[in-house]
């Protein structure tokens, strides 16, 4: 039921950010023809028809749904910058936002989840403390605060690891290049992830079959793991997806101060240029992307949940 009330808001959802973008880009300060072509000391003539035949002259209204008309076909328009199809430029440089995103929540996940489950099970312990403060302090932390840190201490100061860029000399130096703005999305993920998971262990671990268990002779590891911390994975795994389109957002930050190509600098680079169509074209990806998600988390919450899927 999560799943199909998720699927049916996914067009009016869509419908709603396409609307939002394009009229915002339309009234924000700034003429995508003067940025492109001179500005103000460009031909003005020239700059009449390059503006008729990019559409631009005609009333807004007019260019809303003519540009519906054509995403809906598929057809997501042309660059003003680069005169290529969007949709193409934006499949160019998604392996490398995507790769990130799943790198953030790689890092979130190892540490998060183990966080959690001991802070759980050593409740009031110094460990759950310090444990929480830790996370706390990831979650506080800006992203582009901690990249910078990173960049300072593994970067730049003990020169362990890259400054910037993808890496380009095959798998094993795009991985190295990945590491650090990996950790500065995954560390504030992580601090998420290790509250839930502890939240949620927690109102297992002190129910009747776990304490029935324990008198049986179970090992405490066995409770743990097999039987607590199963049935704690729903609200873990939900959190999970959320965190993930979370942190394919926050790689727009990321890769700007990393200097890594992928939708974030296409998306900046687009909105400085007043291209139109390209920062359209992104945002509507960006939202198709984080509805994907939270339609396999409601999927996935209710395969994982009996009462839920029973209901």
């Amino acid at each position: 039921m999560n799943a199909i009330r998720s699927v049916s808001l996914a067009i009016p959802t869509l419908i709603g950010v396409v609307t939002i973008v394009f009229f915002i880009m339309r009234v924000i300060p700034g003429d995508p023809i003067l940025a492109m072509y001179g500005g103000e000391a460009a031909n003005q003539v020239v700059i009449q028809k390059l503006r008729e035949s990019m559409g631009l002259n005609r009333p807004l209204a007019i260019q809303y749904f003519d540009y519906l008309r054509k995403a809906v076909s598929g057809d997501l328009g042309i660059s003003l910058r680069t005169n290529q199809p969007v949709a193409a430029e934006i499949l160019e440089v998604f392996p490398h936002t995507l790769a990130l995103g799943l790198g953030g929540i790689f890092i979130a996940v190892i540490v998060g989840v183990p966080l959690g489950v001991l802070a759980s099970v050593y409740r009031g312990s110094k460990f759950d403390y310090l444990s929480m403060l830790v996370a706390l302090v990831g979650v506080s932390m800006p992203i582009f605060w901690t990249g910078i840190l990173l960049m300072i201490v593994f970067a730049v100061t003990l020169q362990w690891l890259p400054l910037m860029g993808a890496g380009e000399a095959g798998a094993a130096d795009f991985v190295i290049h990945l590491i650090l703005p990996a950790l500065a999305l995954g560390l504030a993920g992580a601090g998420w992830i290790a509250r839930i998971t502890r939240s949620s262990m927690l109102d297992v671990l002190y129910q009747d079959y776990i304490r029935t268990a324990r008198a049986k002779g179970v090992s405490e590891w066995s409770v743990t793991f097999r039987h607590a911390f199963k049935n704690a994975l729903p609200p873990i795994v939900t959190i999970i997806g959320v965190l993930l389109a979370r942190l394919l957002g926050g790689a727009i930050v990321t890769e700007i101060i990393f200097a890594r190509p992928g939708l974030g600098k296409l998306l900046v680079d687009a909105i400085l240029q007043r291209d139109y169509p390209q920062v359209q074209a992104t945002v509507t990806f960006f939202a198709v992307i984080v509805i994907l998600v939270n339609v396999l988390v409601d999927i996935s919450y209710t395969l994982l949940n009996p009462r839920v899927r029973d209901g």
